[in-house]
């Protein structure tokens, strides 16, 4: 594009080129039903599948309907979201990844030239610790904000206050600067200041040795001194606490032949089951789950060798004559 501008400098237009052609201001889609668009730049160095997109993200985005992805080049997206919700999901939160690579959206204006948008922002939420719980509200939000980014909401309000372990703040974070790893505040009229570090919620890679979030150490500019550590590291990305099990039952996993197996439960057994571990005989475990011939033994519940017991106790029962005892052997 630029060789094409240089190139044009040079250029005399003819008359019928300078006459160029006047677009209409009427938008063709107005007045139908049309579906919202926005349009994201995946921080990729090869270039991404448009499907691969879509199967990823469009689930999440729109689960009822799916997303449309258009490559534009340059891994360029336009989305088309096929459920109202989805728009926002993908515009208004965030930040977004694909292939552990992030990416950047932007609200779609049909206006713009695909070189005016910058994809220079994301949005993100922050959350900053240590403040005093009675200066957790909309005031220090706001000054917090200049800080860190452009301001766009806080956690839902009460009674305009905030109180809790951190304040959380949504701004728009420019990828150009480095990320604050906190900020010094003053807390009294005295003058007294104090340290509140922050985190960031589903922070996205970045260099760990200038704070930038478009690359990595690898491909930063800046090189450490020879003993020298980095001001930044990983202490800055919040990650959610994992969900605790009251009832101690843990995920499963299937093998490649499909046969489902669990981890331990809470009382540690080594069975499936967090019960007793009946699904074997003592037999069983001494010779390995085997018969004498080497042959694989059937694996009998308790219910199985009752039926069995029965039957032989009603056989023997009708063979004496006694038909009635064996009829109520089986009510066990």
């Amino acid at each position: 594009m630029e060789r094409m501008e240089g190139l044009m400098r040079g250029l005399r237009l003819s008359q019928a080129e300078m006459k160029g052609v006047k677009l209409s201001g009427e938008d063709p889609r107005k007045g139908k039903n049309v579906e919202p668009q926005a349009i994201g730049k995946l921080m990729l160095e090869k270039q991404a599948h448009p499907g691969a997109i879509e199967n990823a993200l469009g689930p999440i985005w729109c689960p009822m309907k799916g997303i449309d992805c258009k490559d534009l080049g340059d891994n360029v997206f336009l989305f088309t979201f096929k459920q109202e919700g989805g728009w926002k999901k993908a515009v208004e939160n965030g930040p977004w990844m694909f292939e552990k690579e992030l990416l950047v959206m932007e609200e779609y204006d049909p206006a713009k030239k695909l070189e005016e948008y910058l994809f220079s922002h994301i949005l993100i939420w922050v959350r900053v610790y240590r403040l005093p719980l009675g200066k957790m509200n909309p005031a220090t939000g706001t000054l917090i904000r200049d800080r860190v980014g452009e301001y766009v909401e806080m956690d839902r309000l009460e009674k305009c206050m905030v109180v809790g372990k951190c304040l959380r703040v949504k701004v728009r974070k420019c990828l150009a600067e480095p990320l604050m790893r906190g900020t010094m505040v003053e807390v009294d009229e005295k003058g007294k200041t104090i340290w509140c570090p922050m985190e960031y919620e589903y922070l996205p890679d970045f260099s760990f040795i200038c704070g930038i979030i478009s690359h990595i150490d690898k491909g930063c500019s800046i090189r450490l001194k020879r003993g020298e550590e980095p001001q930044f590291g990983k202490w800055l990305k919040w990650v959610p606490p994992k969900k605790v099990n009251p009832f101690g039952a843990q995920r499963s996993w299937s093998d490649s032949r499909g046969r489902r197996n669990y981890l331990q439960g809470s009382n540690e057994s080594k069975m499936g089951s967090d019960g007793p571990a009946w699904r074997r005989t003592t037999s069983d475990n001494v010779s390995g789950g085997k018969s004498s011939d080497g042959g694989e033994k059937d694996v009998i519940s308790p219910l199985k060798l009752t039926l069995k017991g029965s039957e032989a106790e009603k056989r023997g029962a009708q063979m004496n004559g006694g038909g009635k005892s064996a009829s109520k052997s089986l009510n066990f």
